[in-house]
């Protein structure tokens, strides 16, 4: 999936202009990301904290033909690092890094826009969306690192407004399907971890401050609850079970964006 999304960022990047009466736009996006991820016990008890900044590039295609229905596809990738803070097997407190990649496919259609006052008009969105995490916890002294690789689907509705000025605002709210998450502990076999329910809402601000340019500034709060417990083995002989636990993301996005007029 990271060969594809580096193959289409520069299909994006190399693709020649649109015609001007073209229904097709282009868009290739920089961002900074800042991340808290967050793992909470059954009993309420936090077992750890990450923080960190993640960059990334991101490409669109969107058929927007005037008064008409439009349809979009968005790819995306971001790699960074977290700060981590919590507990070993032991009850001993842990501070190391994760290193963590985040890659995306979103999918999203709406009816034609619809005027509203002050030179506004507002449309109602549907979105899916396909994303890839993955996190290597890195080792602490003793305490060994590990890789995971999370698997998501998000089902999305949203509204947005856009001014004549540039200015444009947006928010979506859904949920998905049980994701996977799959995990290798040290020592051990791989496993895989099923997820608890998704859900997520985000919330989206943006102003044009030249011709052609833009920024967008986003929040974004998912939450996955706890998923079943699954046995851990060794050579096939199991060994322990576990569980993804309730995990909270919250996510705060700045991107700078060029538009093909």
């Amino acid at each position: 999936m990271r060969r594809a999304l580096a193959l289409a960022l520069l299909a994006g990047l190399l693709a020649p202009p649109a015609r001007a009466d073209s229904p097709w736009q282009a868009e290739l996006a920089g961002q900074q990301e800042w991340q808290q991820w967050r793992e909470t016990g059954g009993d309420g008890r936090r077992l750890l904290t990450e923080d960190g900044r993640l960059s990334g590039l991101s490409a669109s295609w969107r058929w927007a033909p005037p008064g008409s229905a439009t349809v979009a596809l968005r790819l995306g990738v971001l790699r960074g690092a977290r700060d981590y803070r919590g507990f070993s097997n032991q009850g001993n407190e842990v501070q190391t890094r994760s290193d963590v990649g985040h890659d995306f496919v979103r999918v999203e259609g709406g009816p034609a826009p619809w005027p509203l006052a002050g030179g506004w008009h507002g449309q109602a969105l549907a979105a899916a969306e396909l994303w890839q995490w993955r996190r290597h916890l890195r080792d602490a002294g003793s305490v060994s690192g590990y890789p995971e690789h999370y698997r998501q689907g998000l089902l999305l509705v949203g509204l947005q407004a856009a001014s004549d000025s540039g200015w444009q605002l947006g928010i979506e709210a859904g949920g998905g399907p049980r994701g996977r998450n799959r995990v290798q502990l040290p020592g051990r076999d791989p496993a895989e971890l099923p997820l608890g329910s998704v859900r997520t809402w985000r919330a989206s601000l943006g102003d044009a401050f030249m011709p052609g340019w833009r920024w967008a500034l986003t929040a974004e709060r998912l939450t996955l609850g706890a998923g079943e417990e699954k046995p851990i083995t060794l050579q096939g002989v199991p060994l322990q079970s576990a569980r993804q636990p309730r995990t909270e993301l919250r996510r705060l996005q700045l991107q700078l964006i060029w538009q093909e007029d």
